[in-house]
């Protein structure tokens, strides 16, 4: 078992060193937030993984040094945790505008309860196991009941938010990666709690191990190319502050119709007025209505303006990245425009990076 959690652990840390590095890159580049929550989740799992290869080498019974491993399990249980953590909040920005307050107090709740629990001495008994050859834990059977209601009310939760997104989610690859991250909760939580009845601590860090392997693998190459759901988006157009439309796409048949120059127009003229009347710096961020969301975003003059039927973190973050691109490679045309629209039939390409599986 010592030999398949070390391969395990060496697993974890060199997969999440590669995705610590692709993240890095994405955000330098995009500046899209969710990267940045995908940094911090690599780089628990990434101190998980350095923490099982900690408890699986260190076998010598010597008290004086037992102060190692027992961090070193503590560390494990901590980062245990704060994956449950991060993988609440990364689903949650993919479904929300912002995660609800109550949920993200509940979460940290979890989180700093458990941290709570793990250093209260009288809760559990330290020792060295002479037939697993490492050192060991022994929970009291009333940490064993809090654990386990703390780990099923956390799954029930992303299940929830998961059959939401899952929902919403057209495209095959979407299912498949949804599934996949479904597996990897499901192999984490039954790590969790199996073996707290039966007090196998290394099956724990066996099913830890594989269930956090499978949650960073099954969106560690581009959330946006997952995770984005069809669903949410209508309409984009693009146009100058005199209301000027340089492109417009539909993504939903209500907009076949529409006349680009007149809702241009109209976009454009709106964000100026309430600039004008507010006397802000800065142009509207968004517009909300019952069942639709207007998001702008302004940058050296230009706006795009995606309308979907539902805003999320994930969204707004994406037409940011999506608009810095778009100025970045036609900003020479913008400045220079006759008029002529094929000058950005392009733009269709660009909008198939950051908005995939979207009608085209």
């Amino acid at each position: 078992m010592e030999v398949t959690l070390f391969g395990l652990g060496m697993i974890q840390i060199g997969f999440c060193s590669f995705n610590i590095a692709i993240s890095s890159n994405s955000y330098r580049a995009s500046k899209n937030q969710i990267f940045l929550v995908l940094l911090s989740s690599f780089l628990i799992v990434f101190i998980n993984g350095l923490s099982i290869l900690i408890i699986c080498f260190f076998d010598i019974p010597n008290p004086s040094l037992s102060y190692i491993p027992y961090i070193a399990y503590q560390v494990f249980g901590i980062t245990g945790n704060a994956t449950f953590f991060v993988t609440y909040l990364f689903l949650a920005l993919l479904n929300y505008d912002r995660p609800p307050l109550y949920e993200i107090l509940y979460f940290t709740t979890l989180l700093t309860g458990y941290i709570f629990l793990a250093f209260l001495p009288a809760n559990y008994e330290f020792y060295y196991d002479n037939t697993l050859g490492i050192y060991n834990f022994q929970y009291n059977f009333l940490i064993q009941i809090i654990i386990l209601i703390l780990v099923v009310s956390a799954f029930i939760y992303y299940v929830i938010i998961l059959l939401q997104i899952r929902k919403l989610s057209q495209h095959h690859i979407q299912q498949r990666a949804l599934k996949l991250l479904f597996i990897g909760l499901l192999v984490t939580v039954l790590g969790l709690i199996i073996p707290v009845s039966f007090n196998h601590r290394e099956w724990i860090l066996f099913f830890n191990s594989v269930g956090i392997f499978l949650l960073g693998f099954s969106f560690y190459r581009n959330p946006n190319m997952v995770f984005l759901n069809p669903k949410h988006l209508l309409y984009l157009i693009i146009t100058n502050k005199d209301g000027r439309t340089y492109y417009a796409q539909e993504f939903h048949d209500f907009f076949s119709d529409v006349d680009e120059n007149l809702v241009g127009g109209a976009l454009s003229a709106l964000s100026v007025v309430f600039t004008n009347i507010f006397k802000s710096e800065h142009g509207l961020s968004q517009i909300r209505m019952k069942d639709r969301t207007i998001l702008f975003q302004t940058i050296d003059r230009i706006s795009v303006v995606l309308i979907v039927s539902r805003s999320t973190f994930l969204l707004q973050n994406t037409l940011f990245s999506f608009s810095r691109a778009l100025i970045e490679k036609y900003k020479t045309q913008f400045e220079t425009w006759d008029g002529n629209l094929n000058r950005f039939e392009g733009i269709s390409t660009l909008i198939t990076q950051y908005f995939p599986f979207m009608k085209q």
